[in-house]
């Protein structure tokens, strides 16, 4: 069986598990909406992402003082929210002074 063959014989999986299951059918269509449109923007920061390094190496180092820089929250999302979502946890500084150079 192919990968594709695969990944499609789970989607049939899972779309007749949602089916049998006390979902509405409305539900079903928004998740697989929401679903869709969360890989776009996902998609979509990680294009920003990237075209910014490389103008960056390409010689360009102003992106370097971008005001508008890379933020993977979603509307008003809590900061504690994103990291969990993106598979981070946050971990305070707890150094002494330590000078910062940059």
């Amino acid at each position: 069986m192919t990968n594709k063959e695969n990944s499609l014989g789970h989607l049939e999986a899972w779309l007749n598990d949602a089916l049998h299951s006390d979902s509405t059918s409305k539900e079903v269509y928004d998740t697989i909406v929401d679903t869709v449109k969360d890989e776009i923007e996902y998609h979509q920061r990680c294009l920003k992402r990237s075209q910014g390094l490389l103008v960056m190496l390409k010689g360009n180092l102003s992106a370097l003082y971008d005001t508008d820089p890379w933020n993977p929250a979603k509307d008003d999302e809590p900061f504690e929210e994103t990291l969990k979502r993106e598979g981070y946890e946050y971990t305070p500084d707890t150094s002494p002074d330590i000078p910062h150079r940059y």
